[in-house]
């Protein structure tokens, strides 16, 4: 009751509040095991919680009841009522959940509450995770309805100096049929992550899963193996024989690029000279009984076995004990160790799993999305499959600050920008061979050109003309030096994907990113000179306005064909946000393009939060100077 009393106390939010989050350097990391028992850290959650939940009635109802529940179930402080694995805290609130239906409060409105209770959680306990990310596995799953971090994470987030330990990276999407695979790449990221984490001397993921759901259970006939034979056209058949078709997908675009792949995984070169190779598991989930079933073809036959059987069986293949790269025994029996747990549980919780509510965003490790793609940016047919999901009714698409996607978008476009500039413009025979030539890159990005062809070119440049700093002249020279030779293709690939999904369209025959070229010609009106953080913040925020206009025109165009694709006949409500990696906000890029912003609106830097209305000073990160060649490539 006291605490009741104090909650109504509260004055309303005003929207034009200035909040500064706690810092991004502070303490909170080290009571992520027993966070609820530290009074600094309940402090700032109670603090943001009464602040930033919406003060409205229903709300301030549902608070009472929360308080009143974590007292009941035995807790001394909020934030360890809604601490746990994912299993147990979802069981709790499927309680409050009924106890709200009893006091007559809208499921939806409860669903609101619920999220408006976990964002004011991920605001108190964020870290700072700037710096990027070490991935326990990678992903490509069919479901959007699985948390794949819940099950293998448990809900645990590590972070150390600014990077997400025990991220999870890849791909998730709506995939009903195999016509719908055809817009699925699983390569791009796969080769993305594999190149940046060998690059950067991090550890390697343990393996690449290809998932799927079935909400019917898996039963059948077992071997001496305990392997289940899967009942052809059965409803766990249908979604194996998909992750099935996915798996292949992935390793026939692999053989198409050169790469050593078998159906059990990729093989490559380690930096010492020894070949190992990353494990290729493909599985269903069985929802009824919350099991996680490794799937394999013989012949024509499905066979199906637990995959924490499977793996604990196959440990000592799957494991590299002598190479510091291939530390994966550790994850692996996390993994299993959570995969029995989550078995074990009650089905009392997965009556919270299906919220309306979906967020997409990147394949970042660091995002934790039902839907993700390559810096969020979903193609047409990949829009429409969720768009047309009957358990969604509202989208959130979230692109995030420090998107090594984007960012290697704004370099590749500088870097072409400076290889026309470099170019005497008479030289039409230099122009037209650059053109064809990085044309033939992108349509066979897995081949390496010789170092004979890029002294060649580079005889034909002055570097002078883009920038008299030797420093960006340098730049310019590794950045062309490695697009052309670098045996993994990582600037190679990124260009072709991207023109792909359209983030570069083809200008004076050179790939151009139509952001990134907007803010350049903003900031020369003003003659602006921003720093990197800066620069790369503007363009994320005009690549979302972009992207909105663009999907809010095929909305439009499509509504009524959506509508008689859904159920209820109305196609889900979609909305688009930033997500900050330094504070763990939500916000809304400014609404106008850059090219209408003032010379003041473009040096704001002050933003709202699009949870809660907050106005807060966003923080600029630090980048890799490395890999910037500075805006002013016009």
């Amino acid at each position: 009751g006291e605490e009741t009393e104090q909650q109504q106390q509260q004055p309303p939010l005003p929207t034009t509040t200035i909040f500064t989050p706690p810092s991004a350097n502070n303490n909170v990391g080290k009571y992520l095991s027993f966070f609820g028992e530290n009074e600094e850290v309940e402090k700032v959650f109670l603090d943001g919680f009464m602040m930033e939940i919406p003060q409205k009635e229903t709300y301030l109802k549902l608070q009472r009841l929360t308080f009143t529940s974590a007292k009941k179930h035995g807790f001394r402080h909020l934030l360890s009522y809604l601490s746990g694995i994912p299993e147990e805290i979802l069981r709790r609130l499927a309680k409050l959940k009924e106890e709200a239906l009893k006091e007559g409060i809208n499921k939806n409105v409860f669903f609101e509450y619920y999220q408006h209770l976990f964002y004011c959680k991920k605001l108190s306990l964020h870290q700072n995770v700037i710096r990027g990310q070490v991935n326990d596995i990678i992903i490509a799953g069919n479901t959007i309805q699985l948390r794949v971090e819940d099950l293998f994470n448990g809900g645990e987030k590590f972070v150390k100096e600014g990077v997400r330990m025990n991220g999870i990276f890849g791909k998730q999407c709506m995939v009903r049929s195999e016509a719908e695979l055809i817009a699925e790449d699983d390569l791009m990221p796969f080769m993305y992550i594999m190149n940046t984490a060998m690059h950067a001397g991090k550890p390697l993921p343990a393996y690449l899963l290809f998932f799927g759901e079935t909400p019917n259970p898996v039963v059948g006939l077992s071997d001496k193996g305990n392997k289940v034979y899967l009942e052809q056209n059965s409803g766990p058949w249908y979604n194996a024989n998909l992750v099935l078709a996915r798996l292949k997908k992935f390793v026939d675009d692999a053989v198409g690029m050169n790469l050593d792949v078998a159906p059990q995984g990729v093989f490559f070169v380690d930096p010492q000279k020894r070949t190992r190779i990353v494990p290729l598991i493909a599985c269903i989930y069985d929802l009824p009984n919350m099991t996680m079933w490794r799937v394999e073809q013989r012949e024509r036959n499905i066979f199906a076995e637990k995959m924490d059987e499977y793996m604990e069986n196959n440990l000592n293949t799957m494991v590299y004990p002598d190479v510091p790269l291939f530390q994966r025994r550790e994850i692996i029996l996390k993994h299993i160790d959570r995969l029995r747990s989550h078995s074990t549980h009650g089905s009392e919780h997965l009556q919270l799993r299906y919220l309306a509510t979906k967020k997409v965003g990147c394949c970042d490790g660091r995002q934790d999305n039902n839907e993700s793609e390559l810096g969020g940016l979903l193609s047409d047919s990949q829009f429409q499959s969720i768009l047309t999901d009957n358990g969604t009714t509202s989208i959130n698409i979230v692109v995030h600050t420090s998107c090594g996607y984007l960012n290697t978008a704004v370099t590749l476009h500088l870097l072409f920008r400076a290889i026309q500039k470099a170019v005497d413009e008479k030289d039409t025979v230099t122009q037209g061979r650059l053109q064809t030539f990085i044309n033939s890159l992108m349509r066979k990005p897995w081949v390496k050109r010789g170092e004979g062809i890029f002294h060649e070119l580079m005889s034909r440049m002055n570097l002078e003309k883009i920038s008299p700093d030797q420093h960006v002249q340098r730049q310019v020279h590794d950045a062309f030096y490695n697009l052309i030779t670098d045996i993994e293709g990582t600037l190679r690939y990124a260009t072709s994907h991207m023109s792909d999904r359209k983030l570069f369209d083809m200008v004076n025959g050179f790939p151009s990113m139509s952001a990134c070229q907007k803010v350049q010609n903003a900031l020369a009106k003003y003659n602006l000179n921003l720093s990197e953080g800066h620069f790369c913040l503007l363009v994320l925020e005009q690549f979302l306005r972009d992207d909105e206009s663009h999907k809010r025109t095929y909305l439009t165009q499509q509504y009524k064909q959506l509508s008689i694709m859904r159920l209820d006949g109305q196609p889900p409500s979609v909305d688009f946000m930033v997500e900050d990696f330094l504070s763990g906000r939500y916000f809304k890029a400014p609404p106008k393009d850059i090219q209408d912003q003032s010379e003041k609106e473009i040096l704001e830097l002050h933003r709202t939060d699009a949870k809660n209305g907050v106005v807060f000073l966003l923080e600029l990160p630090t980048q890799n100077k490395d890999l910037y060649l500075g805006h002013n490539i016009i």
